[in-house]
């Protein structure tokens, strides 16, 4: 148990955001008043917002071009397809995010560069079969679903 200096409320060590250089390895306010913190610094800096703006939509930019030209030099592993619009990053290791989240959340190049390491590129269609086949699932299973068996 911690307690947290803003909110003066002691709680548990889970609701307290880890940061390295502190003592105890944990951040002197609790989660939920750094979110408070936060949310009025960003009320009380409105003059900052289109520089925030400005600064993620060229972070995605990037990333889509960082993308887009893996796809490019990637084909379908399974048909060969080359068509950037129908590829796909299919996780074959534990994914830590989705690809494209990643990219829309202005994460670096090389965060995004780690995730597609454990990826394959598919095309829409063999991505679709290849889930169907690790997952187990097949025509008969869907239509045993569809007539309530």
């Amino acid at each position: 148990m911690k307690v947290c200096p803003k909110c003066k409320e002691e709680k548990l060590l889970s609701e307290f955001s880890r940061n390295s250089l502190k003592k105890d390895g944990l951040q002197v306010y609790c989660k939920a008043c750094v979110k408070g913190i936060n949310f009025s610094y960003y009320q009380r800096t409105p003059d900052r917002n289109p520089q925030r703006r400005k600064f993620k939509e060229k972070a995605c930019e990037l990333a889509k071009l960082f993308v887009l030209s893996y796809l490019k030099t990637h084909p379908c592993v399974d048909c060969g397809e080359a068509d950037p619009i129908v590829l796909e990053f299919d996780h074959i290791q534990q994914k830590k995010y989705g690809i494209s989240r990643m990219v829309y959340a202005g994460m670096g190049v090389d965060s995004i560069s780690k995730e597609i390491e454990k990826c394959e590129v598919r095309c829409a269609n063999c991505h679709r079969r290849a889930t169907a086949k690790r997952s187990g699932w097949s025509i008969r299973t869907f239509e045993s679903d569809a007539l309530g068996y």
